[in-house]
Order: C-alpha cells, then structure tokens, then sequence
C-alpha cells in the first residue's frame, strides 16, 4: 500500500473517513511527490483533499470557496494551466451564483483566469490563443470594473485591481496599456498615507508576475531511471528591463555545480516582472538574485 494510501487510513480509523485533520498530513504528501516527479499521485492525492472538504462544507460557504481556490491553485503552481483554468472558472460561477456577479471576491478569480487562460497545456477545440486572449482580457477587465464599484469600503482594493490588470497587460506584451493601469494605481497610493505599505510594496521593488515551474528531477543516469539529489541550489543574478524581463542573466553559484544550471536558466528566461517605479517612471533594476533550491 502506497504511503499516502497508509495514512489515508489509519485517518480513517482513528478519526472517521471525513476529518479534515488529515489535510496538513495529505498536502504534504502531495508536495513530496511532486517534488520527486510523481504528478499524477500528487494530483490524486489533491482529489481526495478536495472531496474530504467538499463533502464537509456547504456549497455557500467561505470555506469551500477556499477549497475551490486551493485546488485551482494547485494547477496553477505545477503548470497545468488548463485544468486550473476550468477550476477558476467553477469558483467564478460558484461566487456568482450563491453571493452575486458584483461580490468582490470574485476579482481573485478573475485576474487568475486572466494569467492561466493564454497559457494552456492542452488543446481545447474551437480555443484558439486569440480566443483565449480575448477572455483573458474580458476576465481582467471585469475584476477592474467589480473593483470600482465595489471599493468604497476598501481603498486597497481598486489600485491592487489595477496593479493585477497592468501585470496581465505586461504578460500579454500590452506594455504601453499596462503602464496606464500602474500610473493609475500609482497616483492612488502615492499620496495617501494609509496605503503608504501598500505603494511601496506594489511599486519599490521588482514583483514577479508570471514565473516557470522548475522541477528538481536534474538527471537520467544511465540505466534510464531518474535521480534525484538531497539537496541543491542554482543561484542567479540578472537585470530587469522596463519591461519586466530578464537580461544579462549569470550564473553565481550553483551545487551540484552544473546539473540544474541550463534548466533554471531557461526557465528564468521566461519570467515576467512588474519592473520598479521612480517618480511614476519605470525603471532598468540591476543586479537582481534568484535563487531555485531543490
């Protein structure tokens, strides 16, 4: 009996087939095998923690909202864009039906669907990626509008909604569209004192917007099974353009020195960031360090 099959029962057992103690334990687990390569007993493993709260909670409630985002952003994290995207979809229509078209919970969904709709792994029929861009865009707009007429109460929430909508607009290559969405943001918080935090963490530092999953299988030996090490690191330092994309890349350290260097660089390459702002101007930023541990 496989491991996460053993603690799946001995849970049940001793606490009843439906306890949601067990969740910590499955999650990780679920984290482990994916780790060493194994995504379809992670993605089992994810199921059953899904049912075990879908079974607890009521279809209205907060807390099956969160298992409904917990699942999609599970997709999301190992790079299976398109069943995540049909997961955001299902927590959209389910916020929707039970608290209204205009309830600002959906604008995470939202601006999440936005992100992962381009970026399918699978073919859908009659989706093309124009299609797809389209509903993207429409998904991100969308959270905008719930954002302006739903912020009174919450300051935060339109310029985070726009600083979401400029960081989609920069992954879609939109840099000119998405640099209004930042100033717009930008002139919301910059003089405000209660959003002090929130301007700086949104526009002093690079923030990643769109990154790569790295898996940290790095070898086939010569058997043709996989290996994988203890532990180890690649360390990275590069420069951002204003456009939010990495330049000049390097390698500063690495251990096992060589292994993963290729495979973290080229997935590096495709990261996005919103870039660093100096008196609403974006900014080159120098001299940034990644580091993939694994």
């Amino acid at each position: 009996m496989p491991l996460f099959e053993r603690s799946v029962h001995i849970s049940h057992v001793t606490a009843g087939p439906n306890n949601l103690e067990q969740l910590d334990t499955l999650d990780s687990l679920s984290r482990t095998h994916y780790f060493l390569g194994d995504t379809r007993t992670a993605n089992k493993i994810q199921d059953i923690i899904f049912r075990l709260q879908q079974r607890r909670y009521s279809a209205d409630s907060d807390q099956y909202l969160d298992a409904l985002k917990r699942r999609a952003d599970w997709y999301t994290k190992i790079g299976n864009f398109t069943e995540a995207m049909f997961a955001y979809r299902r927590l959209e229509r389910t916020i929707a039906k039970y608290h209204g078209r205009d309830d600002p919970r959906l604008i995470e969904p939202l601006v999440a669907l936005a992100f992962v709709t381009p970026r399918q792994t699978q073919a859908t029929p009659g989706f093309t990626p124009e299609l797809a861009l389209k509903e993207a865009r429409r998904a991100v707009h969308r959270a905008v509008r719930i954002a302006r007429e739903q912020g009174a109460g919450d300051p935060s929430l339109l310029p985070a909604t726009l600083v979401a909508e400029g960081d989609f607009l920069l992954f879609a290559t939109a840099t000119r569209t998405a640099r209004q969405s930042y100033l717009e943001a930008y002139n919301l918080t910059v003089n405000d004192p209660d959003l002090k935090s929130l301007h700086e963490s949104l526009f002093a530092e690079p923030n990643a917007v769109v990154t790569q999953p790295i898996r940290s299988v790095y070898h086939i030996n010569d058997s043709g099974t996989r290996s994988y090490p203890d532990r180890g690191f690649v360390e990275l330092e590069y420069d951002l353009t204003v456009s939010g994309r990495p330049d000049n890349l390097r390698i500063v350290d690495s251990q096992p020195a060589g292994l993963m260097d290729a495979i973290v660089v080229r997935n590096v390459r495709r990261f996005v960031y919103r870039p660093t702002f100096v008196n609403v101007t974006p900014t080159r930023f120098y001299g940034f360090r990644y580091r993939h541990e694994f």
